[in-house]
């Protein structure tokens, strides 16, 4: 998988249409992390894909609170996420401890 440290939007367009995997690398922050994210799935969506966004580490911090209504309801939008984009092109997977950001094409 291809490492890239601060891409251009030109650099993930390149990418995601020759439709190959990528990591982002060298995340300054978590604001830097959700702006790359969101200019990825707005790259895929203007060349008429579909994505699903994962975030590694989430039910590791939600575990304690399991019992607790809130996480009841984490839970079923995270099914109802995973239902409505069933089968998708690519999936982008961020971590929010190690600032990285996975982009696979799913073939």
């Amino acid at each position: 998988m291809i490492q890239l440290e601060h891409p251009s939007q030109e650099d993930i367009e390149e990418k995601i249409k020759s439709k190959e995997s990528f990591l982002v690398v060298n995340i300054s922050g978590l604001k830097e992390l959700m702006k790359y994210c969101f200019l990825i799935v707005k790259i895929i969506q203007n060349n008429h894909m579909t994505c699903r966004v994962k975030t590694r580490g989430r039910k590791v911090v939600a575990l304690p609170f399991i019992f607790l209504p809130p996480t009841w309801w984490y839970l079923g939008s995270q099914v109802a996420h995973n239902l409505v984009t069933l089968n998708p092109e690519w999936i982008i997977t961020r971590n929010i401890f190690t600032r990285k950001i996975w982009v696979e094409y799913k073939t």
